[in-house]
Order: structure tokens, then C-alpha cells, then sequence
């Protein structure tokens, strides 16, 4: 009796200690039902900018690495075995008719700490709003696998935003002439705006050349699908003298949307050159070309006073050769 009493006091125990171990290890695991807190880790980073501008026509390319792993037992030890996964890739942000996300595969085959590349393309329409940054996610899920590893998710979220400058343009019809001293020159500049939306440009000239006046045109609004056309005037320089000077000169065009939205600045759409040659004689009497009139008239009446001065000699014995003359007559007679 006694001696099936100590058997039963050493199982007790033995079965105390077992419960104790049990409890150690089970405890080694958070509690929380959040998939990565129950062992399972699935990640997904992506490599590159998370934030693009787009363009109808001009899909983008986002790369992402997508990883699963194991939480360690025991306070970082990793001797068990992690059975391989599938991850299943969902994209949601592009329920709107204007946008496409696609990713290249949907479901991926993981083995433990493999990293796999996924791509996604990301495309718009046209009718994108052009102002309004948009939010795309992708969401990777690792299934339980074959030990009951409860299952794990990661996203990832990326920022796209349509460009506005869909379908503007601005171009030169003429981009060189030939004009006199003092003449005026328009040079046309075509306005298309092929968008779905009122567009306003706005024109600043650089490079302005010396005594030259350029009018750069002013801001056109141009309605959508249609286009325009403003005029790029040139005047030459026309003070007194003869002109041949050639010289160049760019105009930077800007564009915004109309009506205007709130927080959107003006956008770069193009730098058009134009070279224009002044070539001709000027009789206007302005600026240099006063001062450069009197000095021809000076020098021709000092001309004019030195010719007059010492005209009534030209022609004519000086008074010296006369009294030289004399005395040789005079002494011819003697003799």
C-alpha cells in the first residue's frame, strides 16, 4: 500500500513537472488572434517609389518582394520545420472604370524565407481625374498550411496621380524671319488642348534681346478638344544707321486646368525658340541713332567749311610764286 502510495506520488509529480513544460512552451506565443502574433509571418515590401504620375497610355511598373516566415520558438530559436505556403495576392483601390491595377501573378507557391518578385501595372484613361492623388493596395495572404499555422496577411499601399497635361500642346507655325529696322513681326503659336477639360495657358519670354521689344501673348483659356492660336509679336530695333543683327530668344508655355481647382499650380508643357534677323537702313532719329546723325553732320559741315576755306587757292598761282615770277621778268628785261 505504502509502496503504490510513493507510485502515485512520483506520477503526481511527473505529471506536474509535464503540465509545468507544457505550459512554458504554449506560453512562448502571444495570445493574440493577429496572424503574425500566432507565429506566421508574411511580408511584402515594396522596391522603389511608392508614389508616380501617370499618363493615359503610359502604364507604370511597381515592383514588390513578398517573403514567409515563422515566428522562432522558445525566445529565438528556429529549429522547427516550416512547411511550405500559398500566398494569394488581391489588389483593391482600382474599382473605378478610369484605372488598372494588375498584378502578374495571383497566387504564389512559397517555400520558407524565399523572397518572390511580383510586379504590378498600373494604367489610366483619359477620363483619370487629373487632380486627385489615388490609393492602390496590395494585399498578400499566406494560407494555414499543413501544421494548422493560422493564416497571415500583409499590404502594402501605393499613391498614383493622373497627370492633367493629358493631350496639350503647343507649337510654332513660323519659327524664323526677316523683318526691317523698326518693323513689327507675329509669330503664330497653335494652341491644342485634345483634353476633356477647359485648359489655360500662360506664356513667359527668356533670353529678351537688347533694344529689341517682344509682347509675349497674353493667357489664352482653350475650351477642351479644341484649339487656339495667339500671336508672339516682334519689334526690331530702328535707330539711324544700317542694321544686320540676328538674334534668338525662347518662350516657355504653362498650362493649368480650367476652372481652376484649389491647390493646383500651373504645369511645364513646352519651350518654343524663334529666331528673327533686322536688316535694313534706318533714318529714325531715336536713341544712339540721334547722336550717331549729328555726328555725320558735324563732319559734313567741317567738310564743307574746309572746302570752302581754301577753295578760291585751288587752281590759282600762290603769292610767292608771283613775286617769283615778277623778278624773273624783270630780269630778263635788264639783260
Amino acid at each position: 500500500m505504502a509502496k503504490n502510495l510513493r507510485k502515485f506520488k512520483a506520477s503526481f509529480v511527473g505529471l506536474i513537472i509535464l503540465a509545468s513544460i507544457f505550459v512554458m512552451i504554449a506560453s512562448s506565443f502571444p495570445v493574440s488572434a493577429a496572424a503574425i502574433e500566432r507565429g506566421t509571418i508574411i511580408v511584402i515590401e515594396q522596391k522603389g517609389n511608392t508614389n508616380l504620375t501617370l499618363f493615359p497610355g503610359n502604364p507604370v511598373i511597381f515592383d514588390f518582394d513578398v517573403t514567409y516566415s515563422l515566428t522562432p520558438f522558445l525566445g529565438g530559436s528556429g529549429i522547427l520545420y516550416i512547411p511550405p505556403t500559398t500566398v494569394h495576392l488581391d489588389v483593391t483601390g482600382d474599382e473605378e472604370d478610369w484605372i488598372a491595377a494588375t498584378p502578374d501573378r495571383s497566387t504564389l507557391q512559397m517555400k520558407p524565407d524565399e523572397p518572390q518578385r511580383v510586379t504590378l501595372t498600373v494604367s489610366v484613361t483619359p477620363e483619370a481625374p487629373y487632380i486627385r492623388k489615388h490609393e492602390i493596395k496590395i494585399t498578400a495572404t499566406a494560407d494555414a498550411g499543413r501544421i494548422n499555422w493560422a493564416p497571415s496577411t500583409s499590404d502594402i499601399i501605393v499613391t498614383v496621380t493622373p497627370e492633367f497635361l493629358y493631350y496639350l500642346d503647343a507649337d510654332k507655325e513660323v519659327d524664323v524671319a526677316v523683318i526691317g529696322p523698326g518693323e513689327t513681326y507675329s509669330f503664330p503659336i497653335l494652341l491644342d488642348n485634345d483634353a476633356s477639360y477647359g485648359v489655360k495657358y500662360h506664356f513667359e519670354v527668356e533670353d529678351m534681346p537688347k533694344d529689341w521689344v517682344i509682347s509675349q501673348p497674353d493667357s489664352k483659356t482653350v475650351s477642351p478638344k479644341s484649339e487656339a492660336r495667339v500671336l508672339l509679336k516682334v519689334i526690331s530695333p530702328y535707330d539711324f544707321g544700317y542694321h544686320d543683327q540676328q538674334v534668338g530668344f525662347n518662350v516657355k508655355v504653362y498650362a493649368a486646368p480650367q476652372p481652376s481647382a484649389a491647390g493646383f499650380e500651373e504645369e511645364y508643357v513646352d519651350t518654343l525658340s524663334f529666331t528673327v534677323r533686322n536688316r535694313g537702313f534706318s533714318l529714325a532719329f531715336t536713341g544712339a541713332g540721334v547722336f550717331v546723325f549729328l555726328f555725320v553732320i558735324i563732319a559734313v559741315i567741317v567738310v564743307i567749311m574746309f572746302f570752302l576755306r581754301y577753295k578760291p587757292q585751288i587752281g590759282k598761282p600762290s603769292e610767292e610764286k608771283k613775286t617769283s615770277e615778277k623778278k624773273k621778268t624783270l630780269e630778263k628785261k635788264k639783260k
